[in-house]
């Protein structure tokens, strides 16, 4: 399982304050979850660690695209590079060095926050490489599934034959509520199968604590 954090933190994020190793060795001594590696990786990938700054007073900022159009840019361009970390690098790195199953069907994507958005993009956009994807809390605003992450959730047949999992939560205190929601409510119309988990609780890694508690004992059944 490879398993993000969120903006701001790093790799260590899991570890240090999501107590993903006390989780899943409880879940496995009581036989709740399949044995499994955990891969966290650090997703502030490439040299733009802040958004781009405003455009300055004069001509050329006439000219500037509106600041939601640059943030989006600023976005896409930060999860295609990670992306390509994780496709390219990151998953041959580790099935060359630790004993796994190296099959889609033995590999979930999941993390928190703009984890949990990245692991929607680059899961869906490598149905070759996961079958399991987990979006807790996540940074996502799904409303048109014929134009979203490529146009792959068009196909919610396709989808559904080889997503073995496709689970998202949201706490009902959390400020992505509202989006989130609509995003359930969207894949839910579209016909897109998800488990979809609507707890108490804000953006906090309590909540986060428990949906790795769900998610964990789904996997490689």
């Amino acid at each position: 399982m490879y398993l993000q954090h969120g903006w701001g933190e790093d790799e260590a994020g899991w570890s240090d304050q999501g107590h993903e190793n006390f989780i899943l060795d409880n879940l496995i001594a009581a036989r709740k979850a399949t044995p499994m590696i955990i891969v966290n990786e650090n997703g502030m990938t490439g040299v733009h660690l802040q958004p781009p700054p405003p455009p300055r007073p004069g001509p050329a900022a006439a000219n500037a695209p509106p600041s939601g159009s640059v943030l989006r840019f600023f976005m896409d361009e930060r999860y295609a590079s990670f992306d390509r970390v994780v496709s390219h690098d990151l998953i041959p790195f580790i099935d060359a060095n630790f004993r796994t199953i190296p099959d889609r069907n033995h590999r979930a994507l999941a993390g928190l926050s703009m984890g949990g958005a990245q692991a929607l993009r680059i899961g869906l956009n490598h149905l070759d490489q996961f079958a399991y994807i987990g979006a807790f809390s996540p940074a996502i605003a799904i409303t048109d599934t014929t134009k979203e992450y490529d146009g792959v959730l068009s196909d919610p047949a396709k989808i559904n034959q080889r997503l073995r999992l496709l689970w998202i939560g949201i706490g009902d205190d959390d400020f992505l509520l509202a989006p989130v929601k609509e995003s359930h409510q969207t894949l839910e119309k579209a016909g897109v199968k998800h488990v979809w988990v609507e707890s108490s609780g804000a953006h906090v890694w309590t909540v986060w604590r428990k949906y790795l508690a769900d998610f964990a004992p789904r996997l490689f059944q």
